[in-house]
């Protein structure tokens, strides 16, 4: 009885054993995925690399990453050994098939395909998996992609909480990084606008110091861009009235737009070139965009 009872307390610590060991190669895998999601440059840098962790810690043969567009179909943009050919395909619209069918359900879907439909491919020829997953990846309750992977083994309970881990972590690794491809892209737009813009513009920060400034304003004042950003407006261009009056700033309408959310129009009022000559301007001043548009009447 005594050596069955030591048998017993042996097998109940070589089960803790085990699950600690799996702990501790989950927690480090998970650490692993989170250090090669940081200072991915893109999204396709991001997916590539969070797919490579997937397959080394489950011993996936094969899988892909497909990220949702803004029209909502989702796009291969990630693969590794993955088939190609017509039967593969590189987008799938919400519902078609088992990766549109886990971004429509948002819960992970297994499949144990026939050995005939599905192969992976090796040097010596090709291999039946045992089990096909798509786990959907949503981060804050927006969707943003599908994992596709497939497996020689099915998961087990520990991998699959893993999974459930990793899928969260690269979900809103994607996430932010798309958010940043599309803030890179408006301001962009805004840049080259503001580039083409035949007014003169300069933005300020809540302090009156310049932010951005356009060429036409550049060109209006005669200063060079490195010049006035990071100066204060007022101090820099706005100093005095047109009859050679010192200006108090408090009294400014530009001032007002950022300090007090007042916007306002002005057609008697100058700014200040860099060789100290005034230029006439009308102006309008926003608090919403922190920017002035300036106007020179010699020129309308």
């Amino acid at each position: 009885q005594h050596a069955a009872q030591l048998e017993s307390r042996t097998a109940e610590l070589e089960k803790l054993s085990r699950q600690a060991q799996e702990q501790a190669a989950l927690e480090a895998s998970l650490s692993e995925l989170n250090s090669n999601l940081r200072g991915c440059c893109g999204v396709g840098d991001l997916a590539g690399r969070a797919l490579d962790v997937m397959i080394g810690f489950l011993g996936a043969p094969a899988g892909a990453v497909f990220v949702a567009g803004a029209d909502g179909r989702l796009a291969r943009i990630a693969a590794h050994a993955y088939p190609e050919g017509e039967a593969a395909g590189r987008t799938y619209a919400p519902g078609e098939g088992t990766v549109g069918e886990a971004a429509r359900s948002r819960r992970r879907l297994m499949h144990g395909p026939d050995d005939r439909a599905l192969r992976v491919i090796f040097g010596f020829g090709g291999v039946a998996p045992a089990e096909v997953v798509a786990q959907p990846l949503v981060a804050d309750e927006v969707l943003v992609g599908v994992v596709e992977l497939c497996l020689f083994r099915p998961l087990t309970e520990a991998q699959s909480r893993w999974l459930d881990k990793a899928a969260e972590a690269v979900a809103n690794s994607l996430r932010f990084a798309a958010q940043n491809a599309e803030l890179r892209q408006v301001e962009e737009r805004n840049r080259l606008i503001l580039e083409s813009a035949s007014e003169g513009i300069f933005g300020v920060d809540t302090g009156g110091r310049i932010t951005f400034v356009n060429p036409a304003a550049c060109r209006m004042l005669g200063y060079g861009a490195e010049d006035l950003i990071g100066q204060g407006s007022h101090a820099t261009i706005h100093h005095h009235r047109p009859n050679g009056a010192g200006y108090p700033e408090e009294e400014c309408p530009m001032r007002a737009a950022y300090t007090q959310g007042k916007a306002s129009v002005v057609d008697d009022e100058c700014l200040w070139r860099k060789d100290g000559s005034a230029l006439p301007v009308e102006y309008g001043a926003r608090s919403e965009e922190h920017t002035s548009e300036l106007q020179s009447p010699n020129t309308i």
